[in-house]
């Protein structure tokens, strides 16, 4: 914009009637519009040199951003070229020179060598790189920095042709190396793959395991180092449990119990293991180290009171119910020995003991001599880590810990009928034996090691029964009593079947009336059912 322009652009804003009257007043405000006009044309002109000088700058930034681009391109490029040439560089007599390739004439060779002396032009630099102090020196310099070269060319190739052959041969290793490892990945893969079924003589220790019950075999055939040698010693040992029976031992119970349950086992002890009703009987209760100190404390007093609790010195956890119940059968031999069946038991069972007593001595005397008997599991497989679930984590089972894909025959870990002959000869394979943390599998191996069959019997229920039910009414064992309370209620009702007086059991009339609203609810859902069965497409009731 022009300065007149811009000076008469305010006048677009002067009133007509003062520029008609040509008064002093409009002139003056004349004046101060030209004024106004002058400081506006001003501003705009700075702006504009202000915008100028902008766009220089940044211009100018731009252009140093290249040069110090360029620049740092220049530099890596010295710095790779630094690199290479001190690759290339030998080191003679304590200095490096640069590494000719080609070989010299004789002449050359001798000329450099009446000028060895006299070679001090060449300087190596600190960072790599080497410069000449003298570069108008004469070729006699030059011929002798080279003999000098080639004065160690030899000892450079029997080097180089050293550490080839030791490449050469670590590559031949790693090669061999992977190769096994290839083939160790393919058996195992394949081992694997294939189909493994349970075999007693190939699970370790790889022994014949029945050359222990015989006395005139050769020590020569039983390892020296049992593979599962016992090394656990009793904390509370009750050891004299079983000699205080004037009437003999016919049934001992080796109860697997928690240590925080002394609510369950005075229950136990009150109800199907009462030594006052039952005298041919006895009870150990095994129990391993608890977490808590409060408790060993308890447990040492409720020892005291009662002389019926076996401490063992390992920690008391699911996966430690083998050494658990290998411990009950180490004590049953060593202080127990007497008597004449053995039963291994959880305490969230229910035992009617007066009906497994009179089982036990209906059985004929060739079943009952290797006795190893209760609910048998046939023809199961291990729980693997792609199966696990809330449920099934608890069981599961590696294939590191155990390589085959069946069971053998076992019976359920929470009641195990035993002879005491059965127990003694487990006592003998099971230092032989490599154990897994399934303490009723692990009996069955050994069991199938030693020949004796696993037998089963409908009369123990591992599932659980109700005390109303007509099953309850013959059965030696029941499972799933999590509380004292229902473990009582269920030996009331069992005596008032023994005693013929149904009127006893408030367990049953309770689980009476509670089958009976349940049998309503389900008879109105089938009411409803028949209902809608019976209408017809438009929700009318079908005739004929």
């Amino acid at each position: 914009m022009s300065r007149p322009h811009a000076i008469m652009k305010p006048l677009w804003y002067v009133p007509i009637s003062l520029i008609r009257k040509r008064s002093y007043f409009g002139v003056l405000y004349f004046l101060i519009i030209a004024m106004f006009g002058v400081l506006h044309w001003n501003i705009k002109t700075d702006q504009e040199k202000l915008l100028n000088d902008i766009y220089k700058a940044k211009s100018e930034v731009e252009a140093l951003n290249e040069k110090e681009r360029d620049v740092q391109s220049v530099l890596r490029t010295i710095h790779s070229w630094n690199t290479t040439r001190h690759q290339s560089l030998v080191l003679i007599d304590d200095r490096k020179y640069p590494l000719y390739a080609r070989k010299r004439s004789s002449l050359d060779r001798e000329g450099a060598k009446e000028n060895t002396d006299r070679d001090n032009n060449v300087s190596i630099l600190t960072n790599g790189s080497f410069g000449y102090n003298n570069m108008t020196k004469t070729h006699n310099k030059t011929a002798s920095l080279k003999s000098l070269t080639f004065k160690h060319t030899d000892l450079y190739k029997v080097k180089s042709n050293a550490k080839k052959k030791q490449q050469e041969l670590v590559n031949l290793l790693v090669s061999r190396l992977l190769q096994l490892a290839n083939e160790g990945k393919k058996k195992s893969e394949k081992r694997y793959n294939e189909w493994l079924p349970f075999n007693a003589s190939q699970y370790p220790q790889t022994i014949n395991a029945k050359n222990l019950l015989q006395p005139s075999v050769d020590n020569e055939d039983i390892p020296t180092h049992p593979i599962n040698k016992w090394k656990y010693t009793p904390v509370i040992n009750p050891f004299a449990k079983c000699k205080s029976s004037r009437s003999g031992v016919f049934l001992l119970f080796i109860v697997k119990t928690k240590p925080e349950n002394f609510v369950k086992r005075k229950t136990i002890r009150e109800t199907w293991a009462d030594e006052l009703r039952f005298p041919n009987i006895r009870t150990v209760f095994s129990i391993g180290i608890p977490r808590d100190s409060n408790t060993i404390k308890q447990i040492k007093q409720e020892f005291l009171k009662y002389k019926d609790v076996l401490l063992m010195d390992y920690m008391d956890t699911y996966k430690n119910l083998t050494l658990k119940t290998t411990s009950g059968i180490n004590w049953a031999v060593a202080h127990c020995n007497v008597a004449e069946f053995v039963v291994s038991v959880d305490d969230d069972m229910y035992v009617a003991t007066d009906f497994l007593i009179q089982h036990l001595k209906d059985m004929p005397q060739a079943e009952s001599e290797r006795l190893y008997h209760g609910h048998l599991y046939h023809n199961t497989e291990p729980v693997r880590y792609g199966k696990k679930d809330a449920w099934e984590s608890k069981w599961i089972v590696t294939r590191e810990e155990y390589p085959f894909d069946t069971y053998p025959d076992y019976i359920f870990g929470g009641f195990v009928v035993m002879s005491m002959r059965t127990v003694l000869e487990m006592s003998l394979a099971i230092p032989y034996t490599q154990p897994i943390s399934m303490e009723d599998v692990y009996l069955g191996i050994v069991a199938s090691r030693l020949g004796i069959v696993a037998t089963n019997t409908d009369l123990v229920d591992n599932y659980g029964t109700y005390s109303n039910v007509k099953k309850f009414k013959t059965l030696i064992a029941s499972h799933y009593y999590p509380s004292a309370v229902l473990l009582r209620k269920a030996w009331e009702w069992h005596l008032s079947i023994v005693k013929n007086d149904i009127h006893k059991s408030e367990f049953s009339r309770y689980l009476k009336i509670e089958l009976e609203q349940l049998k309503k609810k389900v008879d109105d859902i089938l009411y409803w059912i028949n209902i809608t069965d019976n209408r017809g497409p438009y929700g009318r009731l079908a005739v004929g």
